[in-house]
Order: structure tokens, then sequence, then C-alpha cells
């Protein structure tokens, strides 16, 4: 059934949204460096670091959750998800990025990023403390 399942899908669809919109403005300003350089890497780090912050911000103040918790939580995701949109972006050209098209985009890599983590935090197989219970 297609949709979004769980608050932890939700959230990554929110990172891929913003990740989406940033991306999107850094294209229409035209602010773009080719890919493997070390800009790119930059500017992929940065959208990762816009939408993170901003996601956390939203759900810290309006959803009542603890900050720094997030933070740690959602960094692997945030980082995945600004590379993954960063080279997306790469593929439009400057009149066909609108930030509408690109903030979809980003929607659904959030929703089927999240999809796959929320699946693998579920099962166990991804938690870091793994040792504890073996």
């Amino acid at each position: 059934m297609p949709g979004i399942r769980n608050n932890c899908e939700l959230i990554h669809a929110y990172l891929g949204g913003f990740a989406g919109l940033f991306v999107a403005f850094l294209l229409l300003m035209g602010v773009t460096a080719p890919v493997g350089s070390q800009q790119a890497t930059i500017l992929a780090l940065l959208t990762a670091l816009f939408s993170l912050l901003f996601v956390t911000t939203i759900f810290a103040v309006y959803y009542r959750q603890y900050f720094w918790s997030m933070n740690y939580s959602l960094l692997i995701s945030a980082i995945i998800l600004g590379f993954l949109m960063y080279y997306t972006m790469l593929l439009f050209p400057t009149t066909f990025g609108q930030p509408l098209i690109l903030f979809v985009i980003g929607v659904v890599f959030g929703v089927v990023l999240g999809r796959i983590i929320c699946r693998l935090c579920k099962d166990k197989k991804f938690l870091l403390d793994q040792k504890a219970d073996s």
C-alpha cells in the first residue's frame, strides 16, 4: 500500500522535501559544481545540514521532540538525501528545475529512504548496540 506509514517515514519525507527545495534554489541561483569536485561535496553537505537543522527545529518546536537525539538519529539519512538530491539536481536544466518538481522528487526519495531505514531499525539489524543484546 503506498503512502506514509509511520512517523519515521514522515520525518524522512520532510528531510527529502526540504533538501529538494534547497537544491532547487541553488539551481535557480546558478550555484552548481561539477560532479566529483570538492565544491560539489561541500554543496551536498550544506544541503544535508540545512535540511537536517530545519526539520529537527520544526519537530523540536511543534512536536516537542528532543533536538539533539533527533539530530543524531537523522544525520546519516540527511547526508544520503543531501547527496542524492544534489546529484539529481544536476540532471535538470535551469529552465526545468523548478522548486516544486525537486520538492516532490525529494519527498519521494525521503519516503523510500525512510521506509528502508525504518524497516532496518524495526528488524534490529541496523542498531549500533546490537552487541549488548547478544
